[in-house]
């Protein structure tokens, strides 16, 4: 399957357009956007690194994170690109053979997003894991400590107000403690959770 950065250099180069779903730092929810691919990697004026393109959901060249674009889809509509292409982008579409790879084949790829929910579920099952451990060291309710246990076997999807209640407060304290990387999709994690409560 082609990486969303293949997939940016592929659609800038043979000037088709995709569609992206995408997570701003600050966004309680993703956005989807149409985005007509220009150039992959370090800004010429700034020190940006990034996917480059215009967005029409905002008509502006914009720069996206390639972490944050959870899914994509191949639109196909053509654009005129607003600059010359990038000679780096030309020598990484060579090298990559990614005029032989085929879209249908690569159709949505969405590993940014299934690694997002993966590690989303890993952290709140070891938040779980630890608030359940404290409300034992506490003397706390059994029926807490077994509400849960039984949300802690299920597949965690289904909304529990007291464990949402529970895990804000856990994720407040973990925003404080974790490292730069981390904070940032915590940060999210929580709006998520705030967001479905």
């Amino acid at each position: 399957m082609l990486s969303i950065s293949d997939a940016w250099i592929k659609a800038a180069i043979e000037q088709r357009t995709l569609e992206i779903v995408y997570m701003k730092a600050n966004a309680v929810h993703e956005t989807i956007r149409e985005v007509a691919p220009s150039f992959a990697g370090w800004s010429q004026n700034t020190n940006v690194q990034g996917l480059f393109g215009l967005c029409y959901l905002r008509g502006q060249i914009r720069c996206f994170k390639p972490e944050r674009v959870w899914r994509w889809k191949y639109i196909g509509a053509p654009f005129q690109p607003t600059e010359p292409i990038d000679n780096q982008l030309v020598i990484l579409y060579n090298d990559r053979d990614l005029e032989n790879q085929s879209w249908e084949e690569n159709q949505g790829e969405d590993y940014g997003y299934q690694t997002f929910l993966e590690f989303e579920r890993n952290l709140r099952r070891n938040a779980l894991t630890e608030i359940k451990e404290t409300l034992i060291e506490q003397n706390h309710s059994n029926h807490l400590i077994q509400q849960l246990e039984n949300y802690m076997k299920s597949d965690m999807t289904t909304r529990v107000p007291v464990v949402d209640s529970l895990l804000a407060i856990y994720f407040e304290e973990a925003i404080e403690q974790a490292y730069q990387g981390d904070k940032e999709i915590i940060i999210i994690i929580k709006k998520r959770l705030e967001q479905s409560t």
